[in-house]
């Protein structure tokens, strides 16, 4: 049993180790999660302003955009694109319900930046360093050194969002 338990430590050990050598993912989860970290500004607006999370031609207008990004730097996987945008803005909107459940009264307005352009500009900035990130990683995003890179970034990095946010941010990353 002893040399089971050794031979499995090893064994996760070195998928670590491989997995560390994948910065391009590393790279790229990083971005994810800073643009996530935004959920908390995009639903003190939507609260100010007593809208709804969802915002379907907003979604829409972010997914081409970044298909239309991916595709001006050569990427031809437009599925995979759109499947990754679409996983952003899903663990965006997670977050985002999260904080509205929450929330009590005005203590939502703690800690906010409650002007849209200010959060839009930042948003479009990390949408751009997603789609660079992307496109550097895509390579990189097929099998298990992917599934080990995202493994060794989540032993690496602890983060205080919403787990089930954060699953559904990373679930589009690695192609089989």
């Amino acid at each position: 049993m002893k040399l089971i338990t050794a031979m499995l430590l090893l064994f996760c050990a070195l998928n670590v180790a491989v997995a560390a050598d994948e910065p391009e993912i590393d790279r790229l989860v990083d971005v994810l999660m800073r643009r996530l970290q935004t959920g908390k500004d995009v639903a003190c607006w939507k609260r100010l302003k007593n809208l709804e999370i969802s915002d379907a031609a907003r979604e829409k207008e972010v997914i081409e955009a970044m298909k239309n990004q991916a595709a001006a730097a050569g990427l031809k996987d437009m599925a995979y694109v759109e499947s990754v945008a679409r996983s952003q803005i899903e663990a965006n909107k997670m977050l985002q319900k999260s904080y509205f459940d929450r929330w009590k009264g005005n203590e939502f307005r703690k800690g906010c930046t409650l002007n849209l352009e200010d959060i839009r500009q930042k948003l479009n900035t990390l949408g751009t360093e997603m789609v660079t990130a992307l496109i550097a990683a895509h390579p990189k995003t097929v099998g298990m050194s992917c599934k080990n890179a995202l493994e060794a970034y989540s032993i690496k990095h602890k983060t205080e969002l919403d787990a089930g946010a954060v699953a559904m941010a990373l679930s589009e990353i690695c192609r089989p």
